[in-house]
């Protein structure tokens, strides 16, 4: 296999008039092997760096119709030589050809490459161009590496066996060798090999009707091609596959995101994954992803792409902003699962339809999508409205499976009193779901009047009987005198498969400050003390300070074991030095152990200003349980590290 060392670069060098002229380089070149005629394999791009004497040659692959995929040795200062490219735009002048096969087809499109965000830990970099290319096909980073000894189709615009600059796509197959960090080791029997000019040039392999992107060219011997001397033709190509995240972010998605907590890789130490919103493809199927971040000793590791919507076949379209993602161990294994309440189109006869998904955990760093229940199913009464649902989780019949509880928003009742209801979607522990009423709030006496907008759902076993109850943080009207107040209910599971709301908390007797605004509450639960029954967190907005800073607290209702709740403050970002500044708008938070220490922290999926350039940034923060009642911020992950 060839080393950094010795392997052939292959950014093939070009004079004034497109002439190559010899390397001295040390590591990748263009792909000797069949000419490529397909259409649907025109995400290669053909790149033109530098002028004149300077002039180089590279290969790509169109991930986006405005970004790049290539090899970061394609803009060194010495071509095809390791060392760092500066962000932004390219020292030399880049342009890129593609839209075909054939550079000089009708269809064939240049675009100016226009700024340059390179990975730190391999040698890829994100080229984008001055403007987005439509009608052009693009292909989708794989999510999984290749297995030993599989075929990938390896393409460039770089040299041939006969041809210095032939201007037509060509391809062959390589076998993997192995996989190693972020390289791809290459083989090949034939003669055929990587040449100059096709660094930054794609691997791929075919899944069903689409090309999934292996890697990207790096090194080569160059065995095969025109004025080498050299047989070997084995190569090394950087991985994509792992890291997905990472090429979507910077193509500026996902454009929304929802954090979900719970341990994902089965190893006792909670994780985070987030569901993304991708937008729409180029086709214009909507299309959404699952991100999982492996928690490591209080940090996250960079996130890893568990599903994508596009690979689901026959229905790859999934819309993120019809979709309520919550989280449990659906099939009883260990890993957490995610499961989607789900927003269909109305049936033909006007009734509301909505269906749950299970993105069921494979334990392997991938999830698949599984329905588990469909409203149209259900009788007699089969109008289920997604928009008046708020999904939780929990083991609601203490079988250990997870079950979907369902707070639901029904009309008034005729005499105007608000009607709230909860559903429980019990788990049948063979993939599906049944629908079953657990609470209504009419009849509850003396008030029977529960207002579905005024109540955010959260779960946990608040009686330590071992079965899930539900917790209602409630917006009151406000006192007399003007206080916000802020209540929170139980509705304690019976074990019949019943509830009984009771009321647990009331901000109208805290004292001296009584006032709790619950429109600036987000809650969440855990069991913040150790002592076996679930408690309430709230991250709670404050007023900025005189001096403009964002001010957020974290206030715990530490459960009293006795149906009571009592309000203590756990951390205040006024405290934290040197940046006391912190945006509870900006802020989405989860719960886990993310230490191991048996106690619950709380982790902040974070919305940071964009980077100078234009990119959207994001930081997960964990506010980790000090286990006397405090709690302390620490950065676990950046998206601009």
């Amino acid at each position: 296999m060839p080393t950094s060392r010795r392997a052939t670069v292959i950014a093939s060098l070009l004079t004034t008039g497109l002439t190559a002229a010899l390397i001295t380089a040390q590591p990748t070149q263009a792909v000797v092997g069949s000419t490529v005629t397909d259409p649907s394999q025109a995400f290669t791009v053909n790149l033109r760096i530098g002028e004149g004497e300077e002039a180089r040659k590279c290969s790509g692959a169109l991930v986006d119709p405005q970004w790049v995929l290539t090899a970061a040795s394609c803009f060194a200062s010495s071509p095809g030589q390791s060392g760092t490219v500066t962000p932004g735009a390219p020292a030399l002048k880049t342009v890129a050809t593609l839209g075909q096969v054939k550079l000089t087809g009708a269809g064939a499109v240049e675009r100016g490459v226009v700024d340059l965000v390179p990975r730190t830990d391999r040698d890829l970099v994100m080229a984008k161009l001055a403007s987005p290319v439509l009608g052009v096909p693009t292909v989708d980073p794989a999510l999984s590496p290749p297995s030993k000894d599989s075929t990938v189709k390896a393409a460039g615009f770089g040299r041939t066996r006969s041809e210095w600059v032939p201007g037509q796509l060509h391809a062959t197959d390589y076998t993997v060798a192995s996989v190693s960090g972020s390289e791809i080791h290459l083989s090949t029997s034939g003669a055929s090999g990587i040449c100059k000019g096709d660094a930054g040039g794609p691997s791929y392999r075919a899944v069903e009707d689409r090309y999934q992107l292996v890697a990207i060219h790096s090194r080569s011997w160059g065995g095969g091609c025109l004025g080498s001397n050299e047989t070997r033709t084995d190569a090394i190509d950087t991985r994509v596959d792992d890291i997905s995240p990472w090429i979507h972010q910077i193509r500026g998605l996902p454009a929304q995101d929802v954090p979900l907590g719970g341990d994902f890789t089965g190893d006792g130490e909670d994780d985070i994954a987030v569901f993304q919103d991708y937008g729409k493809t180029p086709a214009g199927a909507n299309r959404s992803a699952l991100w999982s971040y492996e928690g490591a000793a209080g940090a996250f590791k960079d996130p890893r792409t568990a599903w994508d919507s596009i690979n689901d076949s026959p229905d790859s379209s999934f819309n993120w902003d019809a979709s309520k993602p919550v989280t449990g161990d659906f099939n009883g294994d260990g890993h957490t699962d995610i499961g989607i309440l789900y927003r269909n189109a109305n049936t033909p006869d006007g009734r509301a339809r909505t269906t749950l998904w299970t993105l069921t955990n494979n334990s392997d760093g991938t999830h698949t999508r599984t329905k588990a229940w469909d409203s149209i199913n259900d009788s007699p009464d089969s109008s289920f409205n997604w928009d008046a649902s708020k999904p939780v989780t929990g083991d609601f019949n203490g079988d250990g499976h997870t079950d979907i509880g369902i707070l639901y928003r029904n009309a008034n009742t005729p005499d105007g009193r608000a009607r709230t209801t909860l559903w429980t979607l019990t788990n049948n522990s063979d993939g599906t779901h049944t629908r079953t009423k657990a609470w209504d709030s009419i009849n509850d006496s003396p008030d029977s009047s529960f207002n579905w907008d005024a109540s955010k759902p959260v779960t946990g076993d608040f009686n330590g009987d071992g079965h899930t109850d539900i917790g209602i943080l409630y917006r009151n009207a406000n006192t007399p005198d003007g206080r916000a107040r802020t209540t929170l209910w139980t509705l304690t599971n019976n074990s019949d498969g019943t509830h009984t709301r009771t009321k647990a908390w009331d901000s109208i007797n805290d004292s001296p400050d009584s006032s709790f605004n619950w429109d600036a509450s987000k809650p969440v639960t855990g069991d913040f003390n150790g002592d076996g029954h679930t408690d309430i967190g709230i991250l709670y907005r404050n007023a900025n300070t005189p001096d403009g800073r964002a001010r957020t607290t974290l206030w715990t209702l530490t459960n009293n074991s006795d149906g009571t709740h009592t309000r203590t403050k756990a951390w205040d970002s006024i405290n934290d030095s040197p940046d006391s500044s912190f945006n509870w708008d900006a802020s989405k938070p989860v719960t886990g152990d993310f230490n191991g220490d048996g106690h619950t922290d709380i982790g902040i999926l974070y919305r940071n200003a964009n980077t100078p350039d234009g990119r959207a940034r994001t930081t997960l923060w964990t506010l980790t349980n000090n286990s006397d009642g405090t709690h302390t911020r620490t950065k676990a992950w950046d998206s601009a590290s």
